[in-house]
């Protein structure tokens, strides 16, 4: 297949994978939430929505198998199947992905009420986080009244202190994790 006709098959199978997921998307999503049906499905099951995803994948990608084995015994199913398969199989590569994206990719914003902020008193230093009550978060994931314990410490050994912004975001997101539940 010559460059100009590979890209152009490129642009009309991108173009129809997002009008498949657009048309299947009153169906298979609520609340403006793409991934509902796959949270639904792993709330009935009590599995993780990647889970429930990988089960709902493995459906297409088994028809799809049975697909490859009679090309390879000489049979071809019509063009029109192959397109629904292979579509779907494109469009659930995004949807893991999407998944992914929700679950561990995306950015921890503080949310409003919490500070994160870097304290140097000397040697004794580091990132703490505390709520606009002046509640400071400690090593043990537990709210704390007051900063005692900070001093005599060295960097990163205070009870409320860590040695980086991205361990203190770590920190309040477990924190938060946690009061969730």
């Amino acid at each position: 297949m010559d460059s100009k006709t590979f890209d152009k098959l490129v642009e009309q199978e991108t173009k129809r994978m997002k009008d498949v997921m657009c048309s299947k998307s009153a169906d298979y999503s609520a609340d403006d939430d793409k991934l509902f049906n796959f949270k639904l499905a792993a709330k009935l099951d009590g599995v993780s929505p990647i889970e429930a995803l990988r089960g709902m994948w493995l459906k297409h990608r088994t028809s799809l198998r049975q697909g490859l084995d009679e090309l390879i015994d000489g049979k071809c199913r019509p063009e029109k199947w192959w397109i629904e398969k292979l579509t779907d199989d494109r469009n659930y590569n995004i949807l893991l992905q999407a998944l992914l994206m929700e679950k561990y990719f995306k950015p921890f914003v503080v949310p409003e009420g919490w500070r994160i902020s870097f304290v140097d008193i000397g040697e004794w230093c580091g990132w703490q986080v505390k709520t606009k009550m002046n509640e400071y978060l400690y090593k043990d994931n537990e709210l704390h009244k007051d900063t005692t314990g900070w001093n005599n410490h060295n960097f990163d050994e205070a009870p409320g202190y860590w040695p980086t912004e991205k361990e203190a975001k770590a920190a309040l997101a477990a924190y938060l994790e946690k009061e969730k539940t």
